[in-house]
């Protein structure tokens, strides 16, 4: 059981980066928005980029680093180096979840085999303290620590640090998803671009999780579909299909 949790941590991890580094978020020109977002099948706004000059929709806008226009851009992801949006916003959640749970994993290990090799008991004082004493000794009495003490110790700390950082996309991102926000839209309006008050958090979710949520954070194999489309009938049920490899389709009133 331990070895196949393992192996699913860092597959869930590894094929999720993968996704959201390599899924292609550039908007395609806004001729049709029907196949953007639930966000905009209610509006038809179409712009064109002051900085590419191309028409785009609503909620889409231009990364100055890929130097392309984003669906629902959220934010330039540096460690990924590529933007965060409408196709790949879903893996790179996942990604920082299940990274926030290796670290942990990672970081429990560690201090379990610091205590097994080196006989170190952890207590709140020694976790706080044990890396500045650490950088003090080796810069002011080099050889006075353990070199491969100071290393467990060093990829420790720095595994928790990354741990920290995820689990702090993950809730921020998931907030997102539930608001029907992104980062982008946060920091410069606080709404979306479009008027969205009739769309439930079922829908906001749908919109970042086509298919469903479980699908994505169970199965690390899931690949990225080509659009997602909305239709209404008459009796105000609202048809979500995703198209691509695979088919699905969801209905939420």
């Amino acid at each position: 059981y331990v070895l196949s949790f393992q192996v699913f941590l860092s597959v869930s991890v590894g094929l999720n980066f993968y996704n959201a580094m390599t899924v292609n978020t550039e908007a395609a020109p806004a001729t049709s928005v029907s196949n953007l977002s639930p966000h905009h099948s209610t509006s038809s706004i179409i712009t064109t980029c002051v900085t590419c000059h191309r028409t785009k929709a609503a909620r889409t806008h231009h990364c100055w680093l890929c130097n392309v226009c984003i669906v629902k851009r959220d934010h330039h992801c540096f460690f990924m180096g590529t933007c965060i949006g409408q196709q790949n916003q879903k893996y790179f959640i996942v990604y920082c979840f299940y990274q926030f749970i290796a670290g942990l994993y990672y970081v429990v290990l560690s201090a379990l085999y610091l205590f097994k090799r080196f006989g170190f008991r952890f207590t709140f004082v020694k976790f706080v303290s044990l890396p500045f004493i650490i950088i003090y000794q080796t810069i002011l009495n080099p050889g006075s620590t353990d070199m491969y003490f100071s290393v467990c110790v060093g990829l420790m700390y720095g595994t928790l640090v990354a741990m920290l950082v995820g689990v702090c996309f993950f809730v921020w991102q998931m907030f997102l998803v539930v608001e029907g926000l992104t980062s982008f839209e946060a920091r410069h309006t606080g709404e979306p671009a479009v008027d969205n008050e009739n769309m439930t958090v079922a829908e906001n979710i749908y919109d970042v999780f086509p298919g469903g949520v479980l699908k994505y954070f169970i199965n690390p194999f899931t690949r990225p579909s080509k659009s997602l489309t909305m239709k209404q009938s008459a009796d105000g049920t609202k048809s979500y299909s995703t198209k691509g490899k695979g088919k699905s389709s969801n209905k939420i009133r």
